[in-house]
């Protein structure tokens, strides 16, 4: 009934920056370090549209670097781009978010690639001032987000000092919830859930409470499954 394409990928970075430009990606995320790995497949061959169509399982991690304020490129295929938009659409007193980026220590995540949708229950970006973790879906045939984030702040850091994202108190359900679907439990108190939306180049950021953060996530995370 026609051909099939599989691919297996095992990638090495010094420089995440420099290889993402060497790959015809637009600059979207500089890093020290990074590792991925991947199995993919598709209906045809490596003509058209090869995002909308893929299958399969990528492992990504990169070590010390920043989300660049510029065209996205392969940031938004990995979801990370709607924590870039986190910051920018929110209160938060990123003391690290300069005009080069949103500075991070490390980002980790799985991703499950299936009927043009690549989805995660465990991308988590940690930084000085915070940790974000995402559960959810980015669109790469339609280009969009159904995404839902915690953010916890250190104890003593800009954003527990600022009191920028909530009020209320500490750790809730949801956050729970989040730390049995990380491999390890999200580190700081809870401060906020978000439901990120829309399109690629226009997400939407919506606050949530920790019930509907909740209820997203046991979702999300049934029909992933926590890697």
């Amino acid at each position: 009934s026609g051909s099939i394409s599989r691919v297996h990928v095992e990638a090495k970075s010094s420089d995440v920056l420099d290889t993402l430009n060497a790959w015809g990606f637009a600059p979207s995320i500089s890093g020290k370090s990074g590792t991925a790995t991947a199995d993919f497949n598709w209906v045809g061959g490596p003509e058209g549209d090869v995002l909308a169509r893929l299958n399969g399982t990528a492992k990504v991690a990169i070590e010390s670097g920043q989300l660049l304020t510029v065209e996205p490129g392969a940031g938004r295929v990995l979801g990370l781009m709607s924590v870039g938009a986190l910051p920018r659409r929110l209160t938060l007193d990123f003391t690290d978010l300069t005009d080069k980026g949103l500075a991070y220590d490390s980002i980790t995540g799985d991703f499950d690639f299936r009927d043009g949708n690549a989805h995660t229950s465990n991308l988590l970006l940690k930084s000085p001032a915070a940790e974000i973790g995402i559960v959810g879906r980015t669109g790469l045939a339609a280009r969009d987000y159904d995404q839902t984030a915690v953010v916890t702040g250190h104890l003593g850091g800009p954003i527990a000092a600022a009191g920028a994202i909530a009020a209320g108190p500490a750790i809730g359900a949801a956050l729970l919830l989040f730390s049995k679907v990380f491999k390890e439990p999200l580190s700081g108190m809870a401060r906020g859930y978000y439901r990120i939306t829309g399109s690629w180049d226009k997400p939407k950021v919506e606050r949530v409470g920790a019930r509907e953060a909740e209820s997203t996530v046991v979702g999300d995370a049934g029909r992933d499954g926590a890697k």
